[in-house]
């Protein structure tokens, strides 16, 4: 790959010299209660392997002004010429094996291509009427994108599709499914991971076909993969907070035994997401990574942000690219 190109990850590290440090998280240890470590520290253990799930905002999607989604926001947070390169930094800091993004509307001319220079393989699924194609200037599309490390995992599956309602009907929302295969261990494993995201908007219209999209979801990794027998990861932006009905869906899908890793305790965060529009703040907890509790052990998260450490103007921010925060988990096979 040419390092010199637009897209690459020299270029990005050479940008990032001139920009503000990103928040620095902290893992929480689930082994030990009372130990957190830096995001550069040493795995727990050599079997573990790393998620990330992120919202990353579509270039097009992040406006600012008065009238605009992120009024509040310093026009240097939302720039995509810089905004690129830190979003770039969190994912490669993250040191993730399996990376699931929303709002990817640069995939094949900046994601993909350094990603597939650090050794992820990597697929993307437009929405198939993008919000972003009605911004003049836009880049496409946005979708779902999902990379994992060839050096941990073969693909033995991928499945691309969209997600219906109830009556069978295509909506406007996404999903990748993938079986994967490690090989750093010695006896390999198998697993599956899916990364989506449901429909947005609060209202008990947009509510009830999230519930029918994530049914949807539900019964085609149930159809896909023999889920008594092989662990399944879920990540998203699903669009709805705890208890409500497309959670529940999740929480009590019989064939997977599903827990969300932050619900530490039963509780989920204060939030995942929060932004300042012209009308209103937004301040809630809409994303989640939800694995087979049966076949894995969570060891460790990565902290969310507290509200003082992002700052009074919300997100997108100089010290964080995007308005919802990315959520990074430890896993090993039980």
């Amino acid at each position: 790959m040419d390092l010199t190109s637009p897209a690459s990850l020299a270029v990005t590290l050479q940008a990032l010299k001139g920009l503000p440090a990103i928040i620095n998280r902290q893992f929480v240890s689930l082994n030990q209660k009372d130990t957190q470590q830096s995001k550069e520290s040493q795995r727990h253990h050599e079997e573990n392997f790393r998620v990330m799930q992120w919202n990353i905002l579509a270039d097009a999607l992040s406006k600012s002004g008065e009238h605009e989604n992120f009024y509040k926001c310093p026009p240097s947070a939302l720039t995509w010429s810089t905004r690129k390169h830190r979003i770039m930094d969190e994912i490669i800091g993250s040191k993730a094996d399996i990376i699931c993004l929303e709002e990817v509307d640069h995939y094949a001319d900046f994601f993909q291509p350094i990603l597939a220079s650090q050794d992820y393989i990597g697929f993307f699924m437009p929405k198939p009427d993008s919000p972003c194609l009605l911004y003049d200037g836009n880049n496409g599309p946005d979708g779902c994108a999902f990379f994992f490390s060839s050096k941990k995992f073969t693909l033995i599956l991928q499945e691309q599709f969209i997600l219906q309602n109830e009556n069978g009907e295509d909506t406007n929302q996404v999903a990748i499914v993938t079986l994967l295969e490690t090989t750093y261990l010695a006896e390999p494993k198998k697993i599956c991971v899916a990364g989506t995201h449901l429909k947005s908007h609060s209202s008990e219209w947009c509510e009830n076909l999230r519930k029918q999209q994530s049914a949807f979801l539900l019964n085609k990794i149930g159809e896909l993969v023999d889920c008594k027998y092989i662990p399944v990861i879920i990540c998203g932006d699903f669009n709805t907070e705890p208890n409500t009905p497309t959670y529940t869906n999740f929480a009590n899908f019989p064939l997977c035994n599903l827990t969300s890793v932050y619900a530490v305790n039963g509780i989920e965060p204060k939030f995942t997401t929060w932004k300042f529009r012209p009308n209103r703040e937004i301040c809630h907890t809409i994303d989640y990574i939800w694995f087979s509790n049966k076949f894995l052990n969570l060891n460790q998260f990565l902290a969310i942000p507290t509200a003082s450490e992002i700052g009074t103007k919300a997100l997108p921010a100089d010290c964080y690219p995007s308005d919802h925060i990315s959520l990074v988990a430890d896993f090993s096979f039980i």
